[in-house]
C-alpha cells in the first residue's frame, strides 16, 4: 500500500500543519482521500510559496498503522437488531436450550475505552459478563456459552477484529468478530464462523 501526503501551504517550518492523506489501492489503481490529519512539521523544509508539497512512504501492510483517528467506542447501549445468530450459535455447538434463550434476550452493553484499553460489559436476564482486553495482547476467556477460548483483539483499520480459537484440549471452532462504531454512532458487531455471517447492532442510549 503506498500513501501520498500532500502538504498544502508556504514555507515549512516547525510546528503544526494540516494534512490530507490520499490512499493509493495497488490493485485497481483507485485513489481514496482520507481524513485530514494535523502533523509535525520538519524544522527545515523551503518550499515556494503557496507550493504543494508531495511527501511519499511506502508504509507496511498493518492496519493498525494505517488508523488514521481512533474511534471511540465507549458509551452504553442496547441491542436493536439481531440477524443469524441461531445460526451463528448453532455453528458453534451451542445447545437448543441456550440457543432459545440467546435468541429471547436483548443485552445491555457498556464500553469503557483508554487508548487500547477497553472494558466491555454485558448485562441481560440471562446471564451478565465482563470482558476486559488491551488491543494486540492475547488472552484466555470464558464465553457465554461456555467454551474456553483463546483471544486476540487487533485493529483492522477503524474496526476491532477478534479471533476466538478453542484452547488446547477443548471442542469447538474459530470464530472472528469485527466490532465498529457505525455512522449514526452505534455498535455494530459482524460474527463470522464457517460460511454464517451474523449481524447485531447495538444502539446508543
Amino acid at each position: 500500500m503506498r500513501l501520498r501526503l500532500i502538504v498544502t501551504g508556504g514555507a515549512l517550518v516547525a510546528g503544526a500543519v494540516t494534512a490530507q492523506l490520499i490512499r493509493h489501492s495497488p490493485t485497481d489503481q483507485s485513489t481514496t482521500r482520507l481524513p485530514e490529519v494535523d502533523i509535525a512539521r520538519p524544522a527545515v523544509l523551503d518550499t515556494q510559496s503557496r507550493a504543494q508539497t508531495h511527501i511519499f512512504a511506502d508504509v507496511e501492510r498493518n492496519p493498525a498503522q494505517t488508523r488514521i483517528k481512533m474511534p471511540q467506542f465507549a458509551g452504553k447501549y442496547k441491542l436493536d437488531k439481531s440477524e443469524k445468530f441461531d445460526e451463528y450459535m448453532k455453528a458453534l455447538g451451542v445447545g437448543l436450550a441456550t440457543r432459545k434463550i440467546g435468541n429471547m434476550t436483548s443485552p445491555t452493553l457498556t464500553v469503557t475505552q483508554d487508548g487500547d484499553h477497553f472494558v466491555w460489559k454485558s448485562e441481560s436476564t440471562f446471564k451478565s459478563q465482563v470482558v476486559d482486553f488491551v488491543v494486540g495482547q492475547e488472552y484466555d476467556f470464558k464465553t457465554m456459552d461456555d467454551r474456553k477460548v483463546k483471544c486476540l483483539v487487533t485493529w483492522d483499520g477503524e474496526k476491532l477484529k477478534e479471533v476466538q480459537k478453542p484452547l488446547p484440549g477443548q471442542e469447538g471452532k474459530e470464530t472472528i468478530l469485527i466490532r465498529e462504531v457505525d455512522k449514526d454512532n452505534n455498535v455494530l458487531m459482524t460474527l463470522y464462523i464457517d460460511d454464517v455471517v451474523c449481524t447485531r447492532l447495538y444502539k446508543r442510549v
